[in-house]
């Protein structure tokens, strides 16, 4: 899996209880084809309280790449309050993991101008 979840520490907004969440940046179907059901379902980075119950889907920063639709969409959440240089930084670095993980030749153009989702 090259791009496992990383472990999180969240705050619950809800009932101030810390506790640790398996959050995910990059989401590449071609590699884990199940996550595209639960990116289409909004269960993505989605988290619930072990204390009180809460839930609801995390602000992070997010890249998702379907190889066989050759799309690449990135999602910067406003929450995050990132200048316009630091979402391209991020989103860079985003980018820049997928491709690091393709061979050459499957490495296309579409990388260089993902799309940018206003919402997730």
């Amino acid at each position: 899996m090259p791009f496992p979840p990383l472990p999180t520490q969240i705050k619950c907004p809800r009932c101030s209880a810390n506790f640790v969440a398996q959050v995910r940046t990059v989401i590449d179907v071609g590699q884990e084809p199940e996550l595209k059901e639960q990116f289409l379902r909004g269960r993505v980075n989605y988290v619930q309280c072990p204390q009180c119950g809460g839930g609801g889907v995390l602000s992070t920063a997010l890249v998702y790449h379907d190889p066989q639709k050759e799309l690449l969409i990135t999602y910067v959440p406003p929450e995050l309050n990132l200048s316009a240089n630091q979402q391209e930084q991020l989103v860079g670095d985003l980018v820049n993991a997928i491709m690091s993980e393709l061979p050459a030749e499957e490495r296309k153009g579409y990388f260089l101008q993902p799309k940018t989702a206003l919402t997730f």
